[in-house]
C-alpha cells in the first residue's frame, strides 16, 4: 500500500496519532523510539508501550510533553489515558503530581494570551512558507 501522506512510496508504518499508513521518509519517531517502548516513571505505571512512529503532519504538534511539576517526559500515546490535565491552568500533570498540584494551583489560564500566542506562531509558519 502506498504511503497515505506523501501517495509516492510503500508504507512501513502506521502513525500512532491519526493512524496513518506512512512511508519512512513521512516518518517521525520520537526520542522514546530507539528503546522500543517508553520507561518513564508514571504513577504506579512505570512502563508503557509507545511505537513512536508519527506521520509529519500529526509531528507538526508537539511530540513529547512533560510534567508541569516534576518534569518526567510522556509522548502523546498516553495523553489521554493517564495524564491530567489541570482544570485551571491547562498544564499536563502526570499521576504522581496530580493530588499535589491540584491543591497548590493558583495559575488561571488566560484565554485571550493564549489566542494571542497561537496568532503569531500561525503567522509566523505562514511566513515561513
Amino acid at each position: 500500500m502506498k504511503c497515505q501522506l506523501c501517495g509516492k512510496k510503500e508504507a512501513e508504518f502506521e502513525c500512532i496519532d491519526c493512524g496513518r499508513l506512512i512511508c519512512k521518509d513521512c516518518a517521525i519517531f520520537c526520542e522514546f523510539k530507539e528503546r522500543g517502548y517508553c520507561v518513564q516513571k508514571l504513577g504506579d505505571i512505570v512502563v508503557y508501550e509507545c511505537k513512536g512512529i508519527f506521520c509529519k503532519r500529526c509531528a507538526d504538534f508537539t511530540l513529547v510533553h512533560r510534567c508541569y511539576e516534576c518534569n518526567v517526559q510522556f509522548c502523546n500515546a498516553i495523553l489521554d489515558t493517564l495524564i491530567y490535565e489541570c482544570d485551571k491552568c491547562l498544564n499536563k500533570i502526570c499521576p504522581d503530581c496530580k493530588e499535589y498540584h491540584i491543591s497548590h494551583c493558583d495559575v488561571v489560564f488566560d484565554r485571550e494570551k493564549a489566542l494571542d500566542r497561537l496568532y503569531k506562531n500561525i503567522h509566523k509558519d505562514n511566513e515561513n512558507k
